[in-house]
């Protein structure tokens, strides 16, 4: 591949973006209208992410004939870069305005967490 990276990671990276495109486009969406939108629409993401943390998450190990293992260091950085962002957001939202700072900052995060 051009990018150098295996299939199963191009493919699983292309899934992220197939399932996450109508959250992220419906989140635009409503919070272009009225002010409550926005806050909707971080409801809507916070909880799509809390479900899939949570349920669907269970339910694959659940259902996992072989013991699934995961190396303490992997669980650990994506459950940190995960409440980091929940984190920058309570932030951003105590000052009563979401802000270009804000949102540079949570796009920052998420590339430090692409590289690492």
């Amino acid at each position: 591949m051009k990018l150098g990276i295996s299939e199963s990671l191009a493919g699983v990276t292309f899934l992220a973006f197939g399932n996450g495109a109508p959250d992220v486009i419906s989140a635009l969406s409503a919070s272009g209208g009225d002010a409550g939108g926005v806050y909707l629409a971080i409801g809507s993401l916070l909880g799509a992410g809390l479900f899939v943390s949570s349920v669907v998450a269970s339910v694959v190990i659940l259902s996992a004939k072989d013991p699934i293992h995961v190396l303490p260091s992997v669980f650990l950085r994506d459950t940190g870069f995960y409440m980091l962002g929940p984190i920058i957001l309570a932030i951003a939202a105590a000052t009563v305005q979401l802000s270009i700072p804000a949102s540079i900052t949570l796009l920052v995060v998420y590339l430090i967490f692409v590289i690492v």
